[in-house]
């Protein structure tokens, strides 16, 4: 029998909770940031937790390189103009994590993320000459 999870770069399934993964690894450079970024929006979109077990490991790849190097003046969402990530579609998304956990409340959720996901595909592709899809 073989087994059928994906193993991705930055994160791991975390066995104590239903479709839920933690941080492993912490990107370092700002193209493992953006990796990790779209890593973890993407197991968001698929219907999954993205919970940080150790604190120390954060869930977004731009904090891991920013917060702890540069601060988050130099962090690319900060230079398109969203200091301390307050835009509208992320906002949106933290909002809708405190609803009831009813079907309903999750579908939003994963379509929250999706907007979220294609404003970071604008940022990425915005400040990149090689942009992505």
């Amino acid at each position: 029998m073989s087994n059928n999870i994906k193993k991705y770069e930055f994160f791991e399934k975390d066995n104590s909770y239903l479709r839920t993964y933690r941080p492993i690894k912490k990107a370092i450079t700002l193209e493992e940031g953006w990796r990790k970024t779209f890593e973890k929006w993407n197991l968001i979109i698929n219907g999954n937790k993205v919970c940080s077990g150790v604190i120390i490991l954060r869930t977004c790849g731009l904090c891991d390189v920013f917060i702890a190097n540069l601060g988050c003046a130099k962090c690319p969402i900060e230079k398109a103009g969203f200091p301390y990530c307050e835009n509208k579609e992320y906002e949106d998304w933290q909002t809708a994590q405190s609803y009831d956990n009813s079907i309903d409340d999750w579908y939003r959720q994963i379509d929250l993320a999706k907007i979220e996901l294609k404003f970071l595909k604008n940022v990425f592709n915005s400040q990149n000459k090689e942009g992505i899809e």
